[in-house]
């Protein structure tokens, strides 16, 4: 059992923020105002030129990136070719070294859709983070390295439909950390103080 190893226990606390991979700071467990432009998806977001409403559509190909007014949601639809991306970008304004909570509400989650955060606004960028959203699911959590504009990059290929809504983009106060060479099976809870005090 997990306990039988035990080098070091560190209490994480019981605040809103407890989601691996985030350390968060147990002073200030919070978080900050809204980052994201537009992520209620209430006006077009794909309104000319790019990032008017806070994104942009940066398909390739025949891949669309599209609007649905009626739900307030993006729809992602890759072509058949497997090579040609839909990609639907969000673009905040971030400080360096400050972490950052992305969630967001999912109707549909194809095979092949990836969410990448980068500094350059490209699809393929992943010098911020990379998530992969097959295995995975929201919330996710990065550190941007620069101060100034980041780019959030929501992306599918193959001839799947990913459609998502309710964007929310916000930094996470105190001092926080994210942990790295660690699954979230690696975390035991409530471990005993006896086990602790041996």
């Amino acid at each position: 059992k997990a306990s039988d190893s035990l080098v070091a226990y560190y209490q994480m606390g019981d605040g809103t923020l407890d989601d691996y991979p985030l350390i968060a700071d147990q002073t200030d467990a919070t978080l900050g105002s809204e980052v994201i432009v537009n992520g209620d998806l209430t006006d077009n977001p794909f309104a000319t030129p790019s990032y008017t409403n806070g994104w942009s559509d940066s398909s390739i190909g025949t891949s669309v990136a599209v609007w649905d007014s009626g739900n307030n949601t993006i729809e992602l639809v890759g072509d058949s070719s497997g090579s040609n991306r839909a990609n639907a970008t969000a673009r905040i304004s971030c400080i360096a070294n400050k972490t950052y909570k992305l969630d967001y509400n999912e109707l549909t989650t194809p095979n092949n859709s990836v969410i990448r955060v980068n500094s350059t606004g490209s699809w393929s960028g992943t010098n911020i983070a990379s998530f992969d959203t097959e295995a995975n699911i929201a919330p996710f959590y990065f550190t941007s390295n620069v101060t100034g504009y980041v780019y959030i990059v929501f992306s599918v290929y193959d001839a799947v439909q990913w459609e998502i809504g309710n964007v929310s983009v916000k930094e996470v106060q105190g001092n926080p950390a994210i942990m790295t060479n660690m699954s979230s099976s690696d975390i035991t809870t409530d471990v005993a103080l006896s086990v602790v005090n041996d």
